[in-house]
């Protein structure tokens, strides 16, 4: 889990994905969850990217910024 890290381009899913991997318990302590913008610079083995956008508008937020299209 020390070499895990998810990656997420949003702040509420960075702390929804925490909040749900706490209920596993010790199995997946250690795993880093943080967002893109904070990662940056940093080093994991396995990278985990989550890219999920969902709203009802189905509006994809500042990713429509020029300098945040892959």
């Amino acid at each position: 889990p020390h070499q895990i890290t998810v990656l997420s381009a949003y702040s509420g899913q960075v702390q929804l994905l925490r909040k749900e991997i706490r209920k596993f318990g010790d199995l997946l302590h250690g795993i880093r969850i943080t967002s893109v913008d904070n990662f940056q610079g940093e080093e994991a083995d396995i990278i985990i990217l989550s890219l999920v956008r969902s709203n009802d508008s189905g509006d994809i937020g500042f990713l429509k910024a020029s300098n945040r299209i892959c």
